[in-house]
């Protein structure tokens, strides 16, 4: 049929898109980008906790205050093109399945995941661009606007339970990861020391497992937000971060915020030494 050659034709041109030098640049920069946001939330996340700052720093926030004046302006741009280039490759990973997750229910609920993060970082870098050109006006909390539409859907608060519960899986996903090492399968292990090799193993490990942290808060709170059909009770990564502080006191949040810096560094790694295209 022509539909199903047409789609065959478009899944083999993204097939060949994906081998491109200039995709792989594009993907790589994105891990890089995607590295400064979370070095930078971190950072100052955990200045925060010891009375260094007022609050943690969402991503747009800590994009806003770190880089200002002509320079910030490049920065920022460049920041916007690198997020845009993890949104693509997130996408293409959902489409292509170039982490070779499968088809089944396991695979496609993967695959399902990375076309919201193909979303959320698309929003992101959309954000990055407005503060490049001036807009003061970017809100700190894009989440509650994009759950408010949803609300506004049919059974749009089955929706947003539903994405709650899948990203609370993927936090609990993530602490599997680092205990079982098994986010480095896709690093070019033979271009790296031994040295590096540990360090990123190490890094990684602590990254993933507060990154794990806070995707589970951020899904409770999207769950109640379900429950109540009120988009208000959406939290962003600083402000779950910040909620540690009530039960667990600051130096859980020193904690959480320093090991969301640690994955960025991480993500440096991965920018130089990750496996983008499938073999």
């Amino acid at each position: 049929m022509a539909g199903d050659d047409l789609v065959e034709q478009i899944a083999v041109a993204g097939e060949q898109a994906v081998q491109h030098p200039w995709f792989e640049l594009f993907a790589r920069s994105g891990y890089a980008a995607k590295g400064v946001v979370y070095l930078l939330a971190g950072t100052l996340s955990a200045l925060a906790a010891i009375g260094l700052r007022r609050k943690a720093a969402s991503s747009v926030n800590a994009l806003e205050e770190v880089f200002t004046g002509s320079i910030g302006y490049v920065a920022l741009l460049a920041m916007a093109v690198g997020l845009a280039g993890y949104a693509l490759l997130r996408l293409m990973q959902a489409l292509l399945d170039l982490e070779r997750k499968g088809s089944g229910l396991k695979g496609l609920i993967i695959r399902a995941a990375f076309v919201g993060s193909a979303v959320f970082y698309a929003g992101l870098a959309f954000a990055t661009l407005r503060l490049a050109f001036g807009d003061r006006n970017v809100p700190e909390n894009q989440e509650q606007g994009w759950v408010a539409w949803a609300f506004g859907l049919p059974l749009g608060n089955w929706l947003i339970g539903i994405i709650g519960a899948i990203v609370i899986g993927v936090g609990f996903w993530q602490g599997y990861l680092a205990y079982r090492a098994r986010f480095n399968e896709r690093f070019c292990w033979d271009t790296m020391s031994d040295s590096e090799q540990r360090w990123t193993t190490r890094i990684g490990r602590a990254g993933l497992v507060a990154r794990g942290i806070v995707l589970a808060l951020i899904g409770g709170f999207l769950l109640e937000a379900a429950l109540l059909v009120d988009a208000s009770k959406v939290e962003n990564s600083a402000e779950a971060v910040q909620s540690l502080a009530g039960p667990f006191g600051w130096w859980a949040v020193a904690i959480v915020a320093a090991g969301l810096a640690a994955y960025g560094v991480y993500l440096f790694a991965a920018a130089r030494y990750c496996k983008i295209a499938p073999e």
